[in-house]
């Protein structure tokens, strides 16, 4: 299975990708958990292969309208005419879980690689310990056994935004694949400045994720990770190899919050 991005939807109602990438409205009336991220946020990115932009890449959230409400986190990844030629993404994935720990109950994928369609569901059923894929192209579901704490990457890697992180760590967490569950290290390698178009040099610590057989993004395991340093995380800047090159997914903006980077991030010194 190639992850890019489960679960039982007893809370959730409204689940399908709409024509627009905005999501539904925040709503202000937020659950009194503890998410570890700013709901509302919005984080956009670029899409580079070498020295060539050729895609952009925005990940939002919002609360859903249940009672009580979950959170919705959605990415979207759109390659420009440039790389349609030779290589076309238009990727919607969502996940929508728990506020206080981030477990998802449903994961969607709906993607376009290289002309690769996929459109599938992942469900959690936490109860029981199991995990249901369905392919929605064609006649083809998976149920397995999974562990209590497992996520769909999306939810992981927001989890860890709230996770403080030091040289030398490596952990390992479990996320679902369309054949069972997928063991994911992560391996902190350093703390360092990282320069960025808009914010200047910011304190960032550089990451290495490992994966048997499964991909993140774009059908690829990531080769690195920058994510700045002061909680919550946000990621800077990730590298992958696609069937093309390396392509490299590059903070642009970070909107829906009062002040980024706060000030006890900003930094004066270059990577």
């Amino acid at each position: 299975m190639r992850v890019l991005a489960a679960i039982l939807a007893l809370l959730i109602a409204n689940t399908g990708f709409g024509g627009s990438e905005r999501s539904t409205p925040v709503s202000t009336n937020r659950p009194p958990a503890e998410v570890g991220f700013r709901v509302g946020e919005v984080l956009l990115y670029r899409l580079k292969w070498g020295i060539i932009p050729v895609g952009t890449a925005r990940i939002v959230s919002d609360w859903t309208e249940d009672t009580p409400p979950a959170v919705r986190i959605r990415l979207y990844v759109r390659s420009n005419s440039f790389l349609d030629r030779l290589y076309r993404i238009d990727d919607h994935i969502e996940t929508i879980a728990e506020p206080s720990q981030l477990l998802p109950f449903r994961f969607e994928k709906q993607m376009n690689e290289g002309g690769a369609l996929r459109r599938d569901i992942t469900t959690f059923d936490r109860e029981i310990g199991r995990v249901s894929w369905s392919n929605l192209l064609k006649p083809e579901t998976r149920a397995y056994d999974a562990p209590h704490d497992i996520r769909d990457i999306i939810s992981m890697m927001f989890a860890l935004r709230s996770t403080p992180f030091k040289a030398g760590d490596e952990t390992e967490y479990v996320i679902t694949g369309d054949d069972g569950p997928a063991p994911v290290k992560i391996r902190v390698l350093e703390h360092r400045t990282f320069k960025t178009d808009r914010y200047g040099s910011i304190p960032a610590i550089h990451i290495r994720p490992t994966v048997n057989d499964d991909g993140l993004f774009l059908g690829r395991t990531p080769r690195d990770l920058w994510i700045s340093e002061s909680l919550p995380h946000v990621l800077l800047l990730l590298s992958v190899d696609a069937p093309i090159g390396t392509i490299r997914l590059i903070l642009d903006a970070v909107e829906g919050v009062e002040e980024w980077p706060p000030p006890s991030q900003q930094d004066t010194q270059p990577l």
